[in-house]
């Protein structure tokens, strides 16, 4: 999902809460991310900014694996976003909700509303869907509910649909709990499009997963 422009402060918070959260000197995470003092002195107060390679290394440095330097580095930059310009206060109801999933959420509250091709709505879709895809039912459902886009997006419901009949014959009750959910985003798409397509094809998955059901007993 294309989001908006980073936030210039971003790099230099995200490379002193790095420093910060191993506790080392800028001259100890230089050393540890073969970096020099100076180099880490400039990204510290924001006179340079660090490329993907040194981000790398302090990351690295500080035992931070990777995958999670760009979600948080989104984070920092639509929270930045948030609190200048006065935005929406996004309350996320479990705290313990994976980085990812925040920095989703945040992400679409800070972006602009714009009108969204199919391709870039399924390209949303199939990006929130690897984020939560494996968090547990009731999470992965109160995310979706959060979600001001995700919960009134016709290709997430779509994406479900399938995701369900993928999973039918080998669990159930899974498959209903993704109909269930797909039928619930149709309902939210606003009126036109494809609201009338993707209900209808919500409530036929749900019919054969009923079947399925069924089946089992």
């Amino acid at each position: 999902m294309k989001g908006p422009a980073e936030h210039p402060e971003t790099l230099r918070l995200l490379v002193g809460f790095l420093r910060s959260y191993v506790r080392m000197s800028q001259t100890e995470l230089g050393q540890a991310a073969r970096i020099s003092q100076g180099q880490i002195s400039a990204f510290d107060t924001g006179t340079k900014k660090p490329t993907d390679d040194f981000l790398r290394r302090i990351a690295t440095a500080a035992g931070v694996p990777w995958p999670l330097i760009p979600p948080l580095r989104h984070f920092i930059s639509d929270f930045l976003t948030l609190v200048e310009r006065g935005g929406p206060i996004l309350e996320i109801a479990n705290p313990f909700e994976s980085l990812a999933v925040q920095a989703y959420l945040l992400e679409e509250a800070a972006a602009e509303s714009s009108r969204d091709s199919p391709a870039q709505l399924q390209r949303e879709a199939e990006t929130f869907w690897a984020v939560v895809a494996n968090l547990p039912v009731d999470r992965r459902r109160r995310v979706v509910e959060l979600s001001p886009r995700a919960s009134r997006n016709w290709a997430l419901a779509q994406l479900l649909c399938q995701e369900s009949r993928k999973v039918a014959a080998q669990d159930s009750r899974e498959a209903r709990e993704l109909a269930d959910l797909a039928l619930s985003i149709a309902q939210r798409v606003p009126e036109g499009g494809e609201k009338t397509a993707t209900v209808e094809m919500a409530r036929r998955v749900i019919a054969e997963v009923g079947r399925e059901l069924l089946q089992d007993f």
